[in-house]
């Protein structure tokens, strides 16, 4: 995180300097929407500001990436844009399948640290795209770029595990945690707050949802569905000839369509529903 934190402090000062002199109307910033400060119970909106008084790096970040943030927003001589993303999920990250994260936790190094009561806003790579696409003639501001589901610890880290067919995280206690792994950690898993994604729907076309994508956890229960769902080689397939196809991030919950079979990624489905989109270790 420190060349992370650099790269903002110094490279972002560089970047926004050209920018300025080369007279670019508009400049997207990408920030941080898991380090927002809210009220316990509550998610962060767009006016809360980063935690400027977490523990090392963490705080040094936030801090660098506000004042980042503050330089693009009140900028006059340029249209500043904000995007704070959730953590990424999906195809290429360390959320998936046969990512860092996955292998960790297959090797026993996830555990749960106190209450495990932090909550965490996840971001499907897709919708990270899509809302990067329609920040480019969208309203000028700050944006929550994350998806409909914020979950604490104690609940994503578990699911995640049987997603991966990882054994369950072990319980730390946060005085253990804090002489094995340090404060940040720690932070990480009791502090964290999730974040609202209102103003970025409102705004934009940004919707993190309606689209069947990797990971889906059951089959279609409908009898001699072609579209049934199984695992391959670390990506998911039709039984039937062809990859998942995808469908546009901005599709909403209930626009069906006619050459695909959607099911939930959780729970019963009726054949042809078409999910909300969210972790696919949303729930067990």
């Amino acid at each position: 995180m420190p060349n992370d934190t650099r790269l903002h402090r110094e490279g972002g000062a560089n970047l926004l300097s050209a920018a300025k002199a080369l007279g670019v109307k508009r400049y997207v910033l990408q920030s941080r929407g898991f380090y927002l400060e809210a009220p316990q119970g509550s998610l962060a909106d767009e006016t809360a500001a980063l935690r400027y008084d977490a523990p090392g790096q963490i705080g040094d970040s936030a801090r660098v990436i506000g004042a980042y943030e503050n330089r693009v927003t009140g900028s006059i001589a340029l249209e500043g844009v904000v995007l704070r993303y959730g953590f990424f999920y999906g195809p290429g990250t360390s959320y998936r399948l046969d990512g860092a994260i996955a292998e960790r936790a297959r090797k026993g190094g996830m555990a749960i640290i106190g209450d495990g009561n932090a909550v965490w806003s996840f971001v499907h790579l897709d919708d990270a795209v899509a809302a990067t696409v329609a920040s480019l003639t969208a309203e000028a501001g700050v944006y929550n770029v994350v998806d409909d589901d914020p979950l604490p610890v104690a609940t994503w880290m578990p699911a995640f595990a049987r997603w991966v067919d990882a054994p369950a995280p072990a319980s730390v206690s946060v005085a253990v945690a804090r002489e094995a792994a340090g404060e940040e950690a720690v932070y990480y898993h009791t502090h964290l707050s999730g974040a609202s994604n209102r103003a970025a729907k409102g705004k934009t076309r940004f919707r993190a949802a309606a689209v069947a994508l990797e990971g889906c956890l059951n089959r279609c229960s409908t009898p001699n569905c072609p579209n049934r769902w199984r695992r391959s080689a670390g990506i998911w397939t039709r039984t039937s000839p062809g990859y998942l196809r995808r469908q546009p991030a901005y599709w909403r919950p209930g626009e069906g369509h006619p050459h695909e079979c959607h099911h939930r990624m959780v729970g019963p489905a009726r054949h042809g529903d078409v999910p909300t989109r969210q972790p696919p270790f949303r729930r067990s």
